[in-house]
């Protein structure tokens, strides 16, 4: 099986009795791959986040994204790991919106303190 840097789960797990191709199997690996990249990123960014709700769902969305890559390597892709992968979509959606309404909320409150001292005295 291929190994990549990030081996720990290899694919001795996914070519136990599964039946699949190796271009399957490569496709799976490549899936997981970019599934656990996203989720590295998340990690980061819930280290940066400042509100608590959004914290809460990053957290709940990290446990759901490992999940999904445990069930895809274990079982491929199922309709299943379809499911998840349209939730995950959902969840990425609802904090990336959390995330723009904040940083508007920095914005406007950065803008109202510029309107206020850059207006000249009469």
């Amino acid at each position: 099986g291929s190994q990549g840097k990030n081996g720990e789960k290899g694919s001795q797990k996914v070519s136990g009795g599964t039946g699949l191709s190796e271009s399957e199997l490569k496709e799976i690996y490549e899936i997981y791959k970019q599934q656990q990249k996203i989720r590295q990123e998340l990690e980061q960014q819930l280290k940066d986040m400042i509100a608590k709700e959004d914290k809460n769902l990053a957290k709940k969305l990290l446990q759901q994204m490992e999940d999904f890559e445990d069930d895809l390597l274990e079982n491929g892709i199922t309709n299943r790991t379809k499911s998840k992968v349209n939730n995950i979509q959902h969840q990425l959606l609802k904090l990336e919106n959390a995330a723009l309404k904040q940083g508007e909320k920095s914005t406007r409150e950065a803008t109202k303190a510029k309107n206020k001292f850059s207006n000249p005295i009469t």
